[in-house]
């Protein structure tokens, strides 16, 4: 089932989706979604952004920590890219291992902590974690259960890390 959705998605393929996806998933383009949301937190929220910033910081490099050196190292499932798997045609190579997708962890942390303190952030962020997450799958380098598990990682990292930090600094810190 993994790779019959795997498969379907990356047929979607078109040269613009190409163009889209591999923009939407390369990580240093994210500069021109944080760059501004910092400044929007920092304008709108000036009490507040320190903190949803530093949550963010921390429940990433959590998140990132715990996908790259502990859960793939320990699943080590091979990306499609790297098998021989008929009428798949992938975008990238890459030869690290495939489960949990970082990008979807990463993505959905982000998301998530974001919500946690600015609930309207949520109709941006979560279709922003999920077209990239899709967007994995669709360039051939994860299966559609690795984007899931890591969004599913994501989510809990960033809800234990921004229920932390607002114990800590205990006050209601949603805006």
């Amino acid at each position: 089932m993994d790779t019959n959705i795997l498969l379907f998605i990356n047929h979607l393929r078109s040269p613009l989706l190409d163009e889209f996806f591999l923009f939407i998933t390369n990580k240093y383009n994210l500069v021109f979604i944080v760059i501004p949301l910092i400044i929007a937190l920092l304008l709108k929220f000036k009490r507040y952004a320190f903190w949803i910033i530093l949550t963010i910081i921390i429940a990433a490099i959590v998140s990132n920590t715990l996908c790259s050196y502990a859960l793939k190292p320990f699943f080590g499932r091979v990306r499609p890219c790297m098998l021989n798997i008929p009428d798949l045609h992938p975008l990238l190579h890459i030869g690290s291992h495939s489960f949990p997708s970082n990008h979807a962890a990463n993505i959905f942390t982000f998301a998530t902590v974001l919500y946690s303190f600015w609930k309207r952030s949520a109709y941006f962020f979560y279709p922003l974690a999920f077209l990239v997450s899709i967007g994995r799958v669709y360039e051939g380098v994860h299966f559609p259960a690795d984007v899931l598990a890591g969004a599913i990682f994501g989510i809990i990292i960033a809800l234990i890390i921004s229920f932390l930090f607002k114990k800590i600094w205990n006050e209601d810190t949603s805006i």
